[in-house]
């Protein structure tokens, strides 16, 4: 009997515990999936604030650089269809074409020569940095107007038969368009002409079949997320935005500024 009792009585503390535990795993397992439901919704008000942000730099930004907030709307929803359908992502596209306008291309370039730098550059792997050596190299020739050795040597570091397109460009073999270059006969737009009727006949089509893979996918449906995450936050970007700008009014008031000095 005596032996039975204290299995009972084990059994018992053993139930106990075990129902503890489990209520206690319960709570601790609850308390972990609220806390990572709200780093997310925190993550996505954040991202819905910093895309909201980002758009409104460069809207002034592109604003002062085309002349008009129209012009500026205009070409930042170009860039953002463009880029929802390539495997690059939209804040590595606006640097591409801010470095474009500020070397001197029109609007209207921009578009047709990203596609032929984003085929290229697809056909090498795709990264951000190769989109940026290529763009430098031709903002750099289009800003100094004529074709230069210094220019060719990068675009061929980067990984472009340079000279090659060239050469094809003016009908002649590569030794002669390194001769006609070294004497400062070959325009820019040679150049960059040549750059895209190269890169559509060697690339042509390698953006679209990139943006078809598992990172060009993911890529378009970061951009797509967030573009979304924009749009249904651009309210609340409003809303902080007159909050920021009220509070920032009143501290600037002479009888605020004159407390904050004394408690400071």
């Amino acid at each position: 009997g005596q032996i039975e009792r204290g299995l009972g009585s084990a059994d018992r503390t053993g139930g106990s515990f075990w129902k503890n535990m489990l209520s206690a795993g319960s709570g601790f397992l609850g308390a972990n999936i609220f806390m990572r439901l709200a780093d997310g919704l925190t993550g996505a008000v954040s991202g819905m604030i910093d895309y909201n942000a980002q758009l409104e730099t460069n809207k002034i930004a592109f604003s002062t650089m085309l002349g008009s907030a129209e012009k500026a709307d205009a070409f930042l929803k170009e860039m953002r269809d463009f880029a929802s359908k390539t495997p690059f992502e939209f804040p590595d596209l606006l640097v591409a074409s801010k470095r474009m306008l500020a070397f001197g291309f029109a609007a209207e370039e921009i578009k047709p020569l990203l596609t032929a730098v984003g085929d290229m550059a697809s056909a090498m792997g795709g990264s951000p940095e190769l989109i940026n050596s290529i763009t430098r190299s031709l903002g750099q020739m289009q800003a100094k107007g004529k074709v230069q050795a210094e220019e060719m040597l990068q675009l061929a570091e980067a990984g472009v038969p340079a000279w090659d397109m060239l050469a094809k460009k003016l009908g002649v073999d590569v030794a002669t368009a390194m001769e006609m270059v070294t004497k400062k006969t070959v325009d820019a737009s040679t150049m960059i002409q040549a750059f895209q009727e190269g890169t559509a006949s060697r690339f042509g089509g390698m953006m679209d079949k990139q943006s078809r893979t598992f990172s060009g996918l993911m890529s378009t449906a970061k951009d797509t997320a967030m573009q979304f995450l924009g749009t249904i936050g651009g309210p609340l970007f409003e809303k902080v935005s007159a909050g920021l700008k009220g509070a920032m009014d009143w501290i600037s008031k002479p009888e605020v500024a004159a407390v904050i000095e004394k408690v400071a």
